[in-house]
């Protein structure tokens, strides 16, 4: 498992070190674990030739998608308490003005749909006044990229209240 835990690694710009998803250790394990038995789950019933043994898919439509929301401490306060997520999914206060979470999909889920997911909290008092950042990820690759830059770089071109999907 300590393998998996440098995906979560990139270099910041700057002297601040490593960036990592969750802060907190029990988060980032979670996370972990989540993401393993997604890959674990990954089987057909029946295996090639009517066997009924269990063997694993190679085209896994099991998802995660990585989500930030950024704005004043004070909406971000209030929509953290009205946040009502499932029990795979995690949600870890990063910093005052960011929220920072991750759905688990056990099945293939369009951007769309989970941009519609999150659309529920904009009777949050302030949610007009947060970004909000979407980032699918469906293959091990796509963690291997430098999320820190790609959400920085998003965040700067983005409005108040919208609600985005980057695609990793």
């Amino acid at each position: 498992m300590e393998a998996m835990e440098t995906v979560f690694l990139s270099k910041t710009d700057g002297d601040e070190g490593p960036f990592l998803w969750f802060r907190n250790r029990e988060n980032l394990v979670m996370f972990l674990r989540n993401w393993r038995i997604l890959n674990e789950l990954d089987y057909e019933e029946t295996a090639p030739g009517g066997a009924n043994k269990r063997f694993v898919s190679k085209d896994s439509a099991r998802s995660l998608t990585l989500f930030i929301f950024k704005g004043d401490e004070k909406f971000i306060n209030h929509l953290q308490s009205r946040m009502l997520l499932r029990e795979h999914d995690i949600v870890e206060r990063y910093n005052k003005d960011e929220l920072r979470g991750i759905m688990t999909h056990l099945r293939e889920i369009a951007p769309e749909d989970v941009e519609n997911v999150f659309g529920r909290f904009k009777s949050s008092e302030g949610y007009s006044k947060l970004k909000c950042l979407l980032l699918p990820v469906r293959t091990q690759k796509d963690l291997e990229k430098d999320i820190a830059s790609l959400t920085e770089k998003a965040f700067s071109e983005m409005h108040e209240g919208e609600v985005k999907t980057l695609l990793i």
